[in-house]
């Protein structure tokens, strides 16, 4: 169909006939959508359009009816706050509201990402994770399945909380149910109790439940939020250091490659990282820093990943950025306060600082070393400042301008010498979504 944008499709589990569901709407209405049945015929080669009703604007996600013992042609329509039962042969549809996620005093609508069914000889349990991976549960009857006198016993309730967000979900036979995470690692969990309170309005996350049992757990690299590459030990091979997983289930891995990639060292996050940095030179041992939302944390590489805290680095607040440059013979450290230079010598540091006035706070940041050791800093007041560092004096503030651009996404410095060898060319790129 020309001119139509569809928001999800559904087959409809059927021996006579193959037949569709699509949740459609029109370029020219887009705030209109319909519930929209195709029926293809392979012998005629045709294909028969049935536009069945309008649907609430907030509706995003078709889920087919086993057919099994129900004999009935069906769907539910998945909408913000409800579900809605579709009857394709008698033409009838019936709301059932879902409880809501509460959290702290806010309240949200919960928005089904995947589901999956399991068919008993005498009830259908059908399991439903939202975007924020709580599991909801619906038990139907066999018996009158749409009838208006049974569906108001009907009741959502809540099973239970899982780590991480899940991608899909299967029910197994044998009393188990695997998770396929979207972020961190895979889950197999064994059903102890299919409890739960129905007929409430609203539910609290819970992530230790009394309902699901983790058996067992399988580990995923996927997503790498960052990656380093080391010759960590000094045996000659160069090592990967991988940030990984998101939220609580986030890790730092080491790997090596021998034969195959073997994992030689992890350790196990209680939050999102959201940058990772390596430290390494003749002066200084082996040093991992992680930037938190909130916080910078530093590890020190030896037999385990331990963390440290007495390497003069700022802990109180993110980095930007976090690098030794033998130029300054010293570790630069940028947060949104400050500026630090951290000179070792032994067990000896020296610190250098620099910060804006006025309580401007610093954005993001980077380096330009040539001739001169320069940093570019983009501050909160849309301005960006050059920072100029010299071994007398220390940081010296040599430039400011304006911008259009409020904030940068990616921002990165470079330099390069012309070939008339008059001057040399130095200049900042800031990337962002909307301009360059």
């Amino acid at each position: 169909q020309n001119s139509t944008i569809c928001f999800s499709v559904s087959s409809l589990e059927n021996d006579e006939e193959s037949l569709f569901g699509c949740l459609e709407t029109s370029y020219n209405k887009p705030y209109d959508k319909y519930l929209v049945f195709y029926n293809l015929n392979l012998v005629e080669n045709s294909v028969k359009r049935l536009v069945f009703s309008r649907i609430d604007p907030s509706s995003y996600l078709l889920i087919p009816i086993p057919q099994g013992y129900f004999r009935i042609k069906g769907v539910l329509l998945c909408s913000r706050g409800f579900l809605t039962f579709v009857d394709y042969e008698k033409k009838k549809i019936k709301k059932k509201s879902l409880p809501w996620e509460k959290i702290d005093s806010e309240i949200k609508h919960p928005l089904i990402s995947c589901f999956d069914f399991f068919t008993g000889k005498t009830k259908l349990l059908l399991l439903m994770v939202t975007e924020e991976g709580c599991i909801l549960k619906i038990t139907f009857s066999l018996q009158n399945f749409l009838s208006k006198k049974n569906l108001n016993k009907l009741d959502v309730s809540y099973l239970c909380t899982l780590p991480g967000r899940a991608k899909t979900i299967k029910i197994l036979k044998s009393g188990f149910l695997f998770v396929i995470a979207e972020e961190g690692n895979h889950l197999q969990f064994h059903f102890k109790n299919l409890g739960g309170k129905g007929g409430v309005l609203y539910y609290y996350p819970e992530i230790k439940t009394q309902n699901l049992f983790l058996v067992d757990e399988l580990g995923s690299f996927s997503p790498v939020i960052s990656v380093k590459t080391k010759n960590l030990f000094k045996k000659g091979r160069n090592r990967l250091i991988l940030l990984c997983g998101s939220k609580s289930r986030s890790s730092i891995r080491i790997l090596e490659k021998s034969s195959g990639i073997d994992l030689i060292r992890k350790k196990k996050l209680k939050k999102k990282p959201l940058g990772l940095y390596l430290i390494k030179n003749d002066l200084i041992f082996i040093q991992l820093i992680l930037s938190f939302k909130d916080s910078t944390v530093s590890f020190s590489l030896n037999r385990n990943i331990q963390e440290i805290n007495n390497n003069g680095l700022i802990f109180d607040y993110p980095s930007f950025l976090i690098q030794f440059f033998l130029s300054v013979e010293g570790v630069i450290q940028t947060t949104y306060k400050k500026i630090r230079l951290i000179r070792y010598n032994g067990l000896k540091r020296k610190i250098i600082e620099w910060k804006p006035l006025h309580g401007i706070g610093i954005s993001n940041s980077t380096i330009i070393e040539t001739n001169e050791f320069l940093i570019i800093l983009l501050l909160s007041n849309s301005t960006a400042a050059i920072i100029k560092f010299e071994n007398n004096v220390g940081f010296l503030e040599v430039g400011r301008t304006a911008l259009k651009i409020p904030y940068s996404n990616f921002m990165f410095g470079i330099s390069f010498e012309r070939k008339q060898k008059i001057s040399n060319l130095r200049l900042f790129i800031f990337l962002n979504k909307k301009e360059k």
